[in-house]
């Protein structure tokens, strides 16, 4: 079973690194870092970083793209270090088949955490259950129309089509789904097109014993973002703003 909510647009108060350890201990943190106010700290960030991440920054041909993730893994390594009391540079994360990153299972401090950015904006969701998290920058001018029937059922695709404003629909839509899977942690190994992305209650194509909540929110103009989490995880979600310096 999966629930699909649109929240009322979230307030997004400050907090320091040292605060989001304690905040953790009373529900599931969503953190907002913004790219343009942070990216005079892209050379130090870089190099802060473990060899293997700064390589691969290297491979960035556009320097927003090295931006989002240099700043966003130098955010997620300051947080874990704190959680784990270990150097930023010294977590150590590790990967599923499908690149999902998390801590060693044999870690005895248990944390979940996804990451996502677009645009200006990087999103970092910390949870004591498996989190998925996924944002989008909207545009306008996006062809979604040449893909939506890959990706979208028949049901959701008509919603796109009488909806208002069509595309932000379809970002809203995808995010819910790109927020399941990167919960599961399975890539495209289940089809996009099997996960409602509708509001409501919905069963899922496979079977499972979680039952799941998605929760989206819009947090910035032209900004959304949803959140998946197990149902019994939805009740307490904190938004916070977070800056490098």
């Amino acid at each position: 079973m999966i629930t699909n909510q649109l929240l009322v647009p979230p307030v997004w108060p400050p907090i320091n690194l040292q605060q989001i350890r304690d905040k953790m201990a009373v529900g599931t943190l969503i953190l907002r870092l913004s790219i343009q106010d942070n990216r005079q700290y892209l050379s130090t960030a870089k190099q802060l970083l473990p060899e293997t991440e700064q390589l691969r920054a290297n491979r960035f041909i556009q320097q927003d793209d090295q931006l989002r993730f240099v700043l966003g893994r130098r955010l997620l390594r300051e947080i874990l270090g704190l959680h784990i009391q270990c150097s930023a540079v010294a977590v150590p994360l590790v990967y599923n088949a499908y690149g999902k990153p998390a801590l060693p299972t044999h870690n005895p401090v248990k944390v979940h955490f996804n990451i996502s950015h677009s645009g200006d904006y990087v999103l970092i969701a910390l949870s004591d259950t498996p989190v998925g998290i996924d944002t989008e920058h909207m545009k306008a001018g996006f062809a979604y129309q040449d893909f939506a029937s890959t990706v979208f059922s028949t049901a959701e695709t008509n919603a796109i089509k009488q909806s208002p404003i069509p595309y932000e629909t379809f970002y809203l839509f995808w995010t819910r789904k790109e927020a399941f899977l990167k919960n599961k942690g399975c890539g495209l190994a289940l089809s996009p097109q099997e996960i409602p992305a509708l509001d409501g209650q919905h069963l899922l194509p496979v079977k499972t014993p979680t039952a799941y909540a998605i929760h989206s929110f819009s947090y910035a103009r032209d900004y959304i973002g949803s959140i998946c989490l197990k149902q019994t995880a939805m009740t307490n979600i904190h938004f916070y703003t977070v800056g490098l310096g």
